[in-house]
């Protein structure tokens, strides 16, 4: 917020003064050249310049002046055209990183890695090298419908790759192994382990904030993978951290969550009150 704030209220008038002076006017020309990529520096230099160019251009075309001079071309990249340009440049760039985000595309490319290093992941253990409990709970899950059980978790598993790029996936990591679980209406379930043990990892794919290597998820028996803006709305999550604002009341959080969750405007006071009674 205070970069943008610089960039629209003081760049561009700093820039332009830059201009003026003869010992700088090849930094100030510079500076301007690639600030235009910023967007609010180029919409605000290209309203700013409209006004006072004529002079700066009677300044810098003196005969006096020796040194650059400049065109007073409204349309010359120097001046409003390379601020139109980073501004089209922009529109294109963060269009392109939204459509990205909101087809997976990010998430589509980890997995074409993960294929492209498939024969460096480790074979999943067999269910026979678990534990009792854990083989006990996973045949237990196997006999229930995936709509009977509120969370239905099978075979999870989690891999990471520790390399710096794709051509170097690196050793690979296995944070969770075939974990399974199932939790039914009204059931308070705790995941313990040591540290390390994949709790925080478990959390943030049942969060979908990591995709899993293996195993699947069914919330209320939608599968996670494939209905997650379904799923969501049926999930909350407290994470280790305190994710209150300080800054606002507790009727003013628990308002500002029920718009996340996107509860309707009509709803929201009853069920805020509920909350707080």
């Amino acid at each position: 917020m205070f970069m943008n704030f610089l960039m629209i209220l003081v760049g561009p008038g700093l820039v332009f003064f830059l201009r003026f002076l003869k010992p700088v006017f090849g930094l100030a020309e510079a500076l301007n050249i690639i600030l235009k990529i910023v967007p609010g520096y180029g919409l605000a230099a290209g309203l700013f310049f409209n006004g006072p160019y004529h002079s700066l251009m009677e300044f810098r075309t003196a005969p006096e002046f020796k040194g650059w001079k400049i065109t007073d071309d409204h349309w010359s990249f120097k001046n409003t055209l390379g601020d139109v340009l980073g501004l089209i440049f922009n529109a294109i760039l963060w269009t392109a990183m939204l459509y990205a985000i909101e087809t997976s595309l990010f998430e589509k490319a980890k997995k074409w890695r993960f294929a492209c290093a498939k024969n460096k992941i480790p074979k999943a253990k067999k269910l026979a090298e678990l534990d009792d409990d854990v083989i006990e709970e996973a045949e237990r899950i196997k006999g229930i419908k995936d709509k009977d059980l509120q969370i239905k978790v099978s075979n999870l598993r989690k891999v990471y790759l520790r390399g710096s790029g794709p051509c170097n996936p690196g050793k690979p990591l296995c944070a969770v192994e075939n974990l399974s679980f199932g939790l039914s209406k009204g059931e308070c379930f705790a995941l313990l382990g040591v540290n390390g043990a994949g709790k925080s990892t478990t959390f943030k794919i049942l969060t979908a904030e990591e995709q899993p290597t293996g195993g699947s998820i069914k919330i209320q028996g939608l599968d996670m993978n494939k209905n997650f803006q379904k799923v969501r709305k049926l999930i909350g999550y407290c994470p280790q951290y305190n994710p209150i604002f300080d800054t606002l009341t507790v009727e003013q959080n628990l308002h500002y969550f029920a718009q996340i969750k996107g509860i309707p405007a009509k709803f929201r006071p009853h069920l805020v009150d509920d909350a707080i009674n």
